[in-house]
């Protein structure tokens, strides 16, 4: 009895959570920010993303494949949808805004609202197709199903903002620009579960290949950390004595920004210096401009 009236109440507490006042307290941080108000177009993406959750935050209620990636049925979420995705690039090639740190400020908002965002991987490639972007160093988008933030979980550590969860259809390799990580990646090496499409009515189930993390911004930086699902291959000698047996499993533990310069936890760790002074890290024009891309 004693157990059930604890549920009760903590099921009692997370009913009175009221989304739009969360939102609201979220969105004045956002306008007060200092981090934030060096991208002003980011800025007000991000505040219209709050905007949206004040109000059309509802219990997961996804199909149980999608749910159990997410941790189950009922937690408090939204879906990023076709425009929100095509608003994000667009914000980020305004702002010369590199992915991994766009992709903080998302993860923050995550934190302060404990609120689930999750999108169709097509509507990412299609947009940055439509838009002619490139977006310089980011998770990877080929074969990519389902991307969703999730709010930290009570044993990670404060400067953990969320986890990402990236579900590919298939596991590829992928070549990162030389001087970020001389090596060869493969996507998806981690967790395999089995997967239907919630856009699709006519899916049927398949298997999907994770990469997850966890997006930290504090003191320590602004990155990914705890990576698994990617297995790497260094080039060189050593490279083709992997490349007849193995690839080594989860090659990349992280990607952290400290000072501008981007940190890289690998099997062979790098740096690389100025890392957001230099263009082709951000979104930008496939032309290498960074003049507003065409609306969709």
């Amino acid at each position: 009895m004693l157990l059930l009236a604890v549920t009760l109440v903590a099921d009692a507490q997370v009913a009175q959570r009221d989304p739009a006042k969360i939102a609201a307290e979220a969105i004045h941080r956002a306008q007060t920010d200092p981090d934030l108000a060096k991208y002003p177009t980011f800025r007000e993406h991000i505040i219209r993303i709050l905007e949206r959750k004040a109000t059309q935050t509802r219990p997961l209620a996804l199909n149980p494949y999608a749910s159990a990636i997410l941790g189950g049925k009922g937690q408090p979420a939204t879906e990023t949808n076709g425009d929100d995705v095509a608003d994000f690039y667009k914000s980020c090639a305004q702002d010369r805004l590199t992915i991994v740190r766009a992709m903080g400020f998302v993860a923050r908002t995550v934190k302060e609202t404990g609120v689930i965002s999750y999108l169709n991987g097509r509507h990412a490639r299609n947009a940055l197709a439509e838009m002619q972007l490139d977006v310089g160093l980011a998770v990877p988008l080929r074969g990519l199903q389902f991307f969703a933030y999730v709010p930290p979980a009570k044993d990670d550590s404060a400067e953990v903002q969320c986890r990402f969860i990236a579900a590919y259809d298939a596991p590829y390799e992928h070549k990162f620009e030389k001087e970020v990580l001389d090596a060869t990646l493969k996507i998806g090496t981690g967790r395999s579960v089995p997967y239907l499409d919630p856009w699709n009515s006519d899916a049927t189930v398949t298997t999907v290949y994770l990469v997850e993390g966890k997006i930290v911004y504090g003191k320590a930086g602004v990155g990914y950390i705890d990576v698994k699902g990617i297995g790497g291959r260094k080039h060189g000698v050593l490279g083709v004595l992997q490349k007849a047996f193995f690839f080594i499993p989860d090659a990349i533990d992280g990607m952290v920004l400290r000072d501008g310069d981007l940190f890289v936890n690998a099997a062979v760790n790098q740096r690389v210096k100025d890392f957001e002074e230099i263009s082709q890290y951000a979104v930008h024009r496939k032309d290498g401009t960074f003049a507003n891309p065409p609306q969709k």
